[in-house]
């Protein structure tokens, strides 16, 4: 189970109400010390941040990204707050 949460960044708070907002997704990471880490892209071997406008275009862009199987059947999403739980289904029949 792959485990993916979307966060809200807040830039320039205290300036004088020029404040930005973006949404990004992170993943959970780790083998024994499990920590959040951002997903990002990766562009002539520098990495870029995916940011979202708001938090229902990020959630559409985990769903079509990441919540698609290795066979693109499809995965069983468990949405718990602002955590996505994504189980990809198997074409073991065993």
């Amino acid at each position: 189970m792959i485990t993916y949460r979307i966060i809200q960044l807040t830039h320039g708070a205290g300036r004088n109400g020029d404040a930005t907002v973006e949404f990004v997704i992170e993943k959970r990471a780790g083998f024994i010390f499990k920590r959040w880490k951002e997903v990002m892209r990766e562009e002539n071997s520098k990495h870029r941040r995916i940011s979202h406008e708001s938090y229902e275009v990020a959630e559409k862009y985990l769903m079509d990204n990441y919540a698609t199987g290795n066979s693109g059947i499809g995965s069983m999403v468990t949405r718990s707050g602002n955590v996505y739980y994504v189980e990809p289904y198997t074409l073991n029949y065993c």
